[in-house]
Formats: C-alpha cells, structure tokens, sequence
C-alpha cells in the first residue's frame, strides 16, 4: 500500500499584519514575508507541517477544532486581495487529487477540485459524466 504525499502553496497576497497571521496559522503553515512592488505586507503561505500538504490540521490542545486556512484569511486580508489556496497530491501516482480555494477578503470562498472536470464535460460536450472511466480507474 503507497503512502498519500500532498503540496499546498499559495499565491502572493497583501495582509493587513504579517505578525497577526503568523500567530493565527504559523503554529501550521510557513508564512514567508515577501518583498516586491507590488507593496507591504505580502506573503506566500506553505503547508510545510507534514506530507500531506492539507490546508487542515488540529490543534491537538483541542483535537475537536480543525485550524483551516482558507477559513481563517479573510480577516487578515487587505481589501480587494484574494488569496489562493492549491493542493495536489498523489498516491503512487493510482489517486491524484488536487483543488484550489479562492479566498476573498469580504469572506467569499470558491473552491474548485480537479474531479471537477467529469461534471463539466456533460455541459461542455454533451456526454455523461458516468460513460467516462475516471483517471484512477
């Protein structure tokens, strides 16, 4: 039996303070300050905790409540940001899975997965989603 590796990265974004979201996930997740035009307080986040590169993980000081990134952003972000949230992974190359989580900073969320595209090929082309065997078939 294969072991399940995942990444999750994200892009660039503003941040209203660098040091508050690290209190707030950087137990989790690296937050790496990056310096560009673009302007202050922007940074990339990393699930770097494990192989798994889930954007989930408990505090294991109160193992019934999931720290989830995506859900903790908004608040940090500047006006107008979105942060992007991807994870891909694979298991001895049989499961790939991946999805990415738009994150808006009124709170808005859009979360779209690569097994998405079976749903999208009957709008798209006309044909089943059920007559197309899935990639890890």
């Amino acid at each position: 039996m294969a072991t399940y590796t995942g990444f999750g990265r994200t892009n660039t974004f503003a941040v209203k303070d660098i040091p508050a979201l690290q209190e707030t996930v950087g137990a989790h997740f690296s937050v790496v300050p990056e310096s560009n035009a673009d302007g202050p307080g922007r940074v990339t986040l990393f699930d770097a905790d494990d192989d798994t590169g889930d954007w989930e993980h408990y505090n294991w000081d109160d193992t019934e409540s999931p720290i989830f990134a995506p859900d903790m952003i908004a608040e940090h972000l500047q006006d107008g940001q979105v942060a992007i949230f991807v994870h891909i992974g694979n298991e001895a190359l049989r499961y790939l899975g991946g999805f990415s989580i738009a994150v808006h900073s009124d709170g808005r969320q859009i979360r779209m997965n690569l097994d998405d595209i079976y749903d999208r090929i009957g709008t798209e082309f006309g044909v089943s989603p059920e007559s197309v065997t899935k990639a890890s078939d």
